[in-house]
């Protein structure tokens, strides 16, 4: 629906793909959403040969094999701020959009119904339940996680309204300041930070260099 709303306003297909991946991100949490990564591959008209934009994650600069953060009981951290890596799509659309959009819709226009759904909330099938129900143990470890995804200390069903303010929040400051506040703005600074505050070892220079 956010696609074809963007197609209907004179948008192209990239800015559809781009207004779909931000609303994904808002209705399928345990699949897509800004902390991931990704690519494109394109082959639009006027193109002589297809073209990939990659905007895969990298991992920090100190997750080096010297650095005893990383590992737990002798293996590889699989869980919490210590695993994540540089996230990649929020700069991966932004290329797409100033690079393949048309031209004809703002970049706020793209981010709105992902804003909306978040903010107002949508309903569930039972997708989103059954994998919070399969990975319960680990969003019980976080208090933010068990927060936002398991709210008022228990799992949500089929037929609930899902809503995530946070995260509308988090989308406005980007649909407002664009993929500059995520990677060396005041996303950036506030990511940098709760790392430090929670044993996790992405930095502010790991972000502010990233690229697509």
């Amino acid at each position: 629906e956010a696609g074809r709303r963007v197609l209907e306003r004179g948008g192209n297909i990239v800015d559809a793909a781009v207004a779909v991946s931000f609303a994904l991100g808002v209705v399928e949490p345990e699949a897509s959403g800004i902390g991931g990564d990704g690519q494109a591959v394109l082959y639009l008209t006027g193109m002589a040969e297809p073209t990939v934009v990659e905007y895969k994650d990298q991992t920090p600069m100190r997750a080096t094999l010297d650095n005893p953060k990383i590992f737990r009981n002798g293996r590889l951290v699989g869980d919490g701020a210590v695993a994540a890596n540089i996230p990649g799509v929020v700069a991966g659309l932004e290329h797409l959009y100033k690079r393949y959009g048309s031209g004809r819709v703002t970049w706020a226009e793209l981010i709105e119904p992902a804003i909306r759904y978040a903010d107002d909330g949508f309903i569930l099938d039972d997708s989103l339940p059954s994998s919070l129900a399969e990975g319960r143990q680990y969003l019980k470890k976080y208090s933010e996680a068990e927060r936002v995804y398991l709210p008022g200390g228990r799992l949500p069903k089929a037929g609930d309204r899902f809503v995530n303010k946070d995260y509308a929040e988090t989308l406005r400051v980007i649909a407002r300041d664009g993929a500059d506040a995520f990677y060396r703005g005041t996303l950036a600074r506030r990511i940098a930070a709760d790392m430090e505050a929670n044993g996790g070892i992405i930095t502010y220079e790991d972000l502010a260099q990233y690229h697509a």
